[in-house]
């Protein structure tokens, strides 16, 4: 049921908002009508574009864009209990005031780290403390950035060993299906990671043998900030890593976000002399076309449960797009992308294959559609 809720004349000037684009924000304060006396309501994304906003047909693929950058900033909080998708607003007292509320009949989310410390102030302490180290769960670290934006969404944290990229996703809520959702996610928008949850605790409803199908890590910390390994995969068997005794060192200023993600670029921790829009890739040998040509195939294999040789026709048609310039990273986008959207429609299915993929005319069209996530929204 919606309802009479007040916006505070400073609303506008909030630098948190600010951050956020004008859609989030009108969707912020949307929420406010919608949420109970207690700031929480039901948080199934396709529900609330069609009841927020009824008139707007594009809502619908938007509006988990919107959420997410309301999520960044810690003006929401959602989280799944039994299923179910809620949303809570946060600090909603200091929103608005409510005489006599009803109490919520929808359940509060458990787990929440100290008000005294934010999510992101946890994330920039690992990220320094994986900076200056050089090393993360047993692995030396070559690179690590945080805030790594990629079309309109965020990563926590990306940290590369030589031969793994870990994608580091920070909650304030023991971890719940969802988050396992959206950080395989991100790891399929950067053409493969590990994937790697960071969390106070894990929820009761969390399905543990999906996150090792995926092949996630997850791992808990407790009041001291302590880390701990709760389920550890093929590339994390080890984590020793305490924040606390850092905490007093840490300034409170949490930072610009780092960089903007796009394909073909890689985090060298330096931004690129020209936009990674007009930077061409180095030309390669003939044998690193090959080996580059396998790894794609191999992730081919990988995303859609096949047996493709790397050899013959199979691997001809990759080599070949990548000596016309596409790089690794576009062609494991494309599968991924393709995969995602024809992995489920048995007509479909059978054309995730090398010779339809990577058809000169096929692979140029789909590496076009990458482009929404090539895009920097500002």
């Amino acid at each position: 049921m919606a309802r009479i809720r007040t916006i505070k004349p400073e609303f506008p000037q909030s630098e948190s908002m600010g951050r956020v684009s004008r859609d989030a924000r009108l969707l912020f304060v949307l929420l406010w009508t919608f949420a109970d006396d207690e700031g929480r309501g039901r948080g199934a994304s396709r529900m609330l574009a069609s009841t927020l906003f009824p008139f707007d047909d594009d809502a619908g693929s938007h509006i988990d864009c919107w959420l997410e950058e309301l999520e960044r900033e810690y003006c929401i909080h959602r989280y799944t209990i039994d299923g179910n998708t809620y949303f809570q607003i946060l600090k909603w007292t200091a929103h608005q005031k409510i005489d006599k509320p009803t109490p919520s009949r929808f359940p509060a989310s458990s787990g929440s780290i100290s008000e005294n410390l934010s999510e992101r102030h946890v994330e920039l302490l690992l990220y320094n403390v994986i900076e200056r180290s050089g090393a993360a769960f047993g692995h030396k670290i070559i690179d690590v950035q945080r805030q790594v934006r990629i079309g309109s969404r965020y990563l926590d944290i990306v940290a590369k060993t030589s031969t793994s990229t870990f994608v580091i996703e920070l909650k304030k809520t023991n971890i719940a299906k969802a988050d396992l959702d959206q950080v395989c996610t991100y790891c399929e928008l950067i053409g493969g990671g590990i994937p790697i949850l960071v969390g106070p605790g894990i929820s009761p409803q969390f399905n543990i043998s999906k996150a090792s199908e995926c092949g996630a890590a997850i791992v808990t910390y407790d009041a001291n900030l302590t880390l701990k390994l709760a389920l550890p995969n093929t590339e994390i068997q080890e984590c020793s890593i305490t924040l606390s005794n850092v905490i007093e060192r840490q300034p409170l200023d949490l930072g610009p976000r780092t960089m903007d993600l796009v394909p073909g670029t890689t985090l060298s921790g330096k931004p690129d002399a020209n936009p990674p829009a007009d930077k061409k890739p180095e030309p390669q040998k003939p044998n690193e076309h090959a080996e580059a040509a396998k790894r794609v195939l191999a992730f081919l294999n990988e995303k859609t449960g096949r047996r493709y040789e790397a050899k013959g026709v199979n691997l001809k048609f990759v080599v070949a797009r990548l000596r016309e310039g596409a790089t690794e990273i576009e062609c494991r986008q494309v599968i991924a992308k393709k995969t995602r959207e024809w992995q489920s429609n048995p007509s479909m299915a059978e054309y995730l294959r090398p010779k339809t993929l990577f058809n000169e005319t096929n692979f140029a069209q789909y590496k076009g559609e990458l482009g929404a996530m090539e895009v920097v929204h500002g």
